[in-house]
């Protein structure tokens, strides 16, 4: 199971990446970390505790050892977070139009499987490397991620 350090780590990059990404419009969620099924990166649950707080559930059995894709399932679970708000999503495709729109505008390609494409250059990808910086022993992630990234 994962520690308070992870947990929090997730709840400030929540947190980072709804400033960065959606400009402190999202509400505070519940940001979980469980393991299933690998098949499923992550779920997002409107108010399912019943007490009106909502769940963004990260599946860490499904996660790879790349920050940025973890990060972008993050980001991805926050577009549902958005559509859900702000758009009238349809109840029968969870990645409907809406929600394909949004992800195009905050750098992610809409893409039914994980790790979600990250569009070089976009929102995103810019968010994450504001936020390098700012956590210890990321730096050598942030050169592996960018090897990876540019090489054909």
């Amino acid at each position: 199971m994962p520690d308070i350090e992870t947990r929090w780590f997730f709840r400030k990059a929540y947190d980072f990446l709804n400033e960065e990404l959606f400009r402190g419009t999202l509400p505070s969620v519940k940001v979980t970390l469980n393991e299933h099924d690998p098949e499923v990166c992550a779920s997002f649950w409107p108010r399912r505790d019943g007490s009106g707080s909502w769940e963004l559930a990260l599946n860490v059995a499904a996660m790879d050892d790349s920050r940025i894709h973890t990060l972008a399932i993050l980001a991805h679970e926050m577009v549902h977070v958005h559509v859900e708000i702000y758009c009238e999503p349809d109840p029968d495709d969870h990645h409907d139009y809406q929600f394909e729109e949004k992800m195009l505008e905050i750098g992610l390609q809409p893409v039914a499987e994980y790790p979600d494409g990250i569009i070089k250059g976009g929102p995103f990808e810019k968010a994450y490397e504001k936020m390098v910086p700012l956590i210890p022993g990321w730096a050598t992630e942030r050169e592996k991620y960018l090897r990876d990234l540019y090489r054909y």
